[in-house]
């Protein structure tokens, strides 16, 4: 099995196959809801989406077109009809402020002592393969691969930006998001390719200076990651193979208030 360059952003979307979002999304909501929403998907198109586009493909050199619309905001006629132009054909619509931000954090990101291997490696080269344990097909989508010229494994990076570039702050962002699990998903993909990679993610933070970290996770933590991501991907083969699909359940659930609730009680 090799990679393929060149697939469309659009194609591999819809590739039935499961990403590494698609497997996560699936502890988050109830099977019933994450296999519907697999039946009816629908293309987000909301404005931070549109910006993580924009920085993807000016640091990627791959990707929709950064157009930029000179006008004050979106409720205009004129501006409402520009951006839909160019949304119908493939491009990115930013006004002013936008469109200057993601250029510097796009730079930001090709100062960084890794931008060398945005700027040289191969960028968003799509693999499909079917996982052993599971028997369910799966796909990949590396931001960045950089092979280097003397040895050594090649290198994945993921771009992702963020509100702080703190290690901190991105250590909470690896559990909030699952990016502990996206790290391993994607080493694993690429095993099933031959390919023995190190994985890398290369933040960039959305506020002045725009300032960039490439962050690598620990062993532990990208093995709690596998852990989950083969629980997650049994689960989806059990109900692709019964058929059931569960919510929540006849049942009436007990709930009870979160702890801060009874906190602000104390202090009224």
């Amino acid at each position: 099995m090799t990679l393929i360059p060149g697939i469309p952003d659009t194609h591999y979307h819809a590739h039935r196959a499961l990403g590494s979002s698609i497997v996560r999304h699936f502890d988050e909501v109830a099977p019933a809801q994450w296999l519907y929403e697999r039946q009816n998907p629908t293309d987000s198109t909301a404005d931070h989406y549109e910006e993580g586009k924009a920085v993807h493909t000016l640091a990627l050199g791959v990707g929709s077109p950064v157009v930029l619309v000179d006008a004050a905001d979106w409720r205009g006629k004129a501006a409402k009809e520009k951006r839909a132009e160019i949304r119908g054909n493939g491009g990115i619509a930013l006004l002013p402020e936008a469109y200057y931000r993601v250029h510097e954090m796009a730079a930001s990101l090709h100062a960084h002592p890794l931008g060398v291997a945005l700027r040289d490696g191969q960028s968003e080269m799509t693999g499909y393969s079917v996982d052993r344990e599971s028997g369910l097909e799966c796909k990949v989508r590396p931001d960045c691969m950089y092979r280097p010229r003397v040895g050594g494994l090649t290198l994945v990076i993921d771009v992702k930006t963020t509100t702080s570039v703190d290690p901190r702050k991105i250590a909470e962002s690896c559990w909030k998001f699952g990016y502990f699990r996206q790290a391993p998903f994607y080493k694993d993909r690429l095993l099933e390719h031959d390919i023995e990679v190190a994985f890398a993610f290369l933040f960039v933070s959305k506020e002045p200076p725009y300032l960039a970290t490439a962050i690598e996770l620990l062993p532990e933590a990208e093995e709690f990651g596998r852990r989950r991501n083969c629980e997650t991907l049994a689960a989806i083969a059990r109900c692709t193979q019964t058929g059931l699909w569960p919510a929540y359940g006849p049942e009436i659930h007990q709930v009870d208030l979160p702890s801060w609730a009874y906190k602000q009680e104390e202090y009224r």
